[in-house]
């Protein structure tokens, strides 16, 4: 598999483990954003190019010095570092309209989803 199909693998499987928590966490999104038509989903369609990128040139290269848990600690790390900038920057831009507990339940979240994507990424190489 070249990088190119490993771009797109990762950006669709990146959509698809993310979705449930862009459906979930929308109406918390309605409240940062102080209207009732927002829409998360144009650019987060944007965002997994980016992440996609980050799986694939980040993850897939740290993954391979990690002899225990080779899946793990990349993914673990990719995800924290990516969700924990975004979300802090977050904070820093809506204050109290952007929680606390919102901060960190995506942080959590985007390392469990940046986990599970680049593991499988690797099982379909």
């Amino acid at each position: 598999m070249n990088d190119f199909q490993r771009l797109v693998l990762a950006y669709i499987i990146f959509i698809v483990v993310d979705l449930p928590w862009l459906l979930f966490s929308k109406k918390y999104w309605l409240k940062v954003a102080g209207t009732d038509s927002f829409d998360p989903f144009p650019a987060a369609l944007l965002a997994y190019v980016a992440l996609a990128v980050a799986v694939v040139y980040i993850g897939l290269p740290l993954a391979k010095h990690y002899t225990e848990h080779p899946i793990l600690i990349p993914g673990i790390l990719l995800g924290f570092t990516i969700y924990f900038c975004f979300d802090m920057t977050n904070r820093v831009i809506f204050g109290k309209r952007y929680p606390w507990w919102l901060a960190f339940a995506d942080t959590v979240w985007g390392m469990i989803a940046s986990t599970v994507t680049l593991w499988l990424v690797t099982k379909f190489n």
